[in-house]
């Protein structure tokens, strides 16, 4: 895409082998101000096939918070957004970490599709989402604008097979 140079991805990479613990080149990146963490998740988004969202915009259901405790994702930065069939639809600050994702397969003892927050969304979601949302058993229908985000992921194709990566 063009974001940087070579020189400037060779130092990147230097200090990605020096950094400990072991820090993601993207965020070196960007924290070396080579180029915004928006502008990241979009070449991410785009190179992978990973649905960016802005969580400001999106109202998880109460299904998803009922499949995911509060603990676990205030710990692991995680918001789940949505379940449709077998699959829950997640917020994840690194959609690539498979340890992260077994660990929410587990839990919710579904299939999990994660989906990269605008930067800066995800914590302040996750705080909103379990302070505003009672828990309320027998309640599955999705807000309005999480039925959006299932709708473009409809309209995006199929789910991945559960031996595609993206999908623990």
């Amino acid at each position: 895409r063009g974001l940087i140079d070579t020189p400037t991805l060779q130092r990147a990479l230097i200090a990605q082998q020096r950094a400990v613990p072991h820090r993601l080149l993207g965020q070196l990146l960007v924290d070396a101000g080579a180029f915004s963490q928006a502008q990241l998740n979009l070449a991410l988004s785009e190179w992978l096939g990973v649905k960016v969202v802005d969580l400001r915009l999106l109202k998880p259901s109460t299904d998803a918070l009922e499949r995911l405790p509060r603990a676990i994702a205030e710990r692991e930065g995680v918001l789940p957004l949505l379940v449709r069939g077998d699959t829950l639809v997640a917020a994840v600050p690194d959609p690539w970490d498979h340890v992260l994702l077994d660990q929410l397969r587990f839990v919710s003892e579904l299939r999990i599709v994660p989906v990269i927050a605008v930067g800066g969304t995800l914590a302040p979601a996750v705080a909103r989402a379990y302070s505003n949302a009672p828990v309320r058993a027998g309640n599955t229908s999705a807000p309005r604008d999480t039925h959006d985000l299932a709708a473009e992921l409809a309209t995006s194709g199929p789910l991945p097979a559960e031996g595609d990566s993206a999908i623990v």
